[in-house]
């Protein structure tokens, strides 16, 4: 069981095996802990190398030549780089210096861009990650991206995701709470809940609503 080492109070553990070689996709919904876990796993990586304290109850980690992550949001807009750039950057040094050794942690990768796009460039960089038999923890929402890696390799891929209640309302919608439980559990996500983070942050009624109507109407 490990937790993320900057975390205070109560604290919800989680148990993780990444076996030599395995990827590890990882979907669930908006602030859910996604990134808290895989943090997480690359810190207690780093700790154990440097002969720090693991925050683990207990763990076997393998000797790594290199953490390579891609995590956040952020941007350099004085040097011409937008957000998209700069993440495409980060993911770069690990497609191209990485090997079966390394630990790989990529943090939505493709989001900075139209979703065809990123979709595709997503899709390429895990393949070539388990191809190349990194150890990588792959965080996404695109949830047919995860599903058809895992049908693709699936001795190689893992779906696990965050588990999540839901309270009240009839369906899923924007009259029910979304409880995240921060725990770790094999498969896929339904969804990422975006209409529910807009409520946390704060959006109108008004606006949610119709938000949610254009989400619920038929295409084109």
């Amino acid at each position: 069981a490990f937790a993320h080492p900057t975390l205070t109070g109560d604290m919800v553990t989680n148990d993780l095996k990444l076996d030599a070689g395995a990827c590890l996709v990882l979907t669930g919904p908006n602030a859910g802990g996604k990134s808290s876990v895989a943090r997480a796993v690359a810190l207690a990586s780093i700790h154990a190398q440097a002969g720090a304290p693991v925050f683990a109850k207990k763990a076997a980690l393998p000797l790594r030549d290199a953490v390579f992550t891609r995590m956040g949001a952020a941007d350099a807009l004085a040097a011409g780089r937008s957000t998209f750039l700069h993440e495409l950057e980060r993911a770069a040094v690990a497609l191209e210096h990485a090997t079966d050794k390394s630990l790989v942690v990529l943090d939505e990768l493709g989001r900075g861009t139209a979703t065809h796009d990123g979709v595709a460039v997503a899709g390429a960089a895990l393949d070539a990650l388990v191809a190349r038999g990194c150890a990588t923890i792959f965080v996404t929402h695109y949830h047919d991206l995860a599903a058809s890696a895992r049908a693709a390799r699936p001795a190689q891929v893992a779906t696990y995701r965050m588990a999540y209640a839901a309270v009240g309302g009839g369906t899923l919608d924007i009259d029910s709470e979304l409880v995240m439980l921060y725990k770790l559990v094999e498969g896929l996500a339904d969804e990422s809940f975006g209409l529910h983070a807009a409520k946390a942050a704060g959006l109108p009624d008004a606006v949610l609503r119709l938000a949610q109507a254009k989400r619920e109407a038929p295409g084109p």
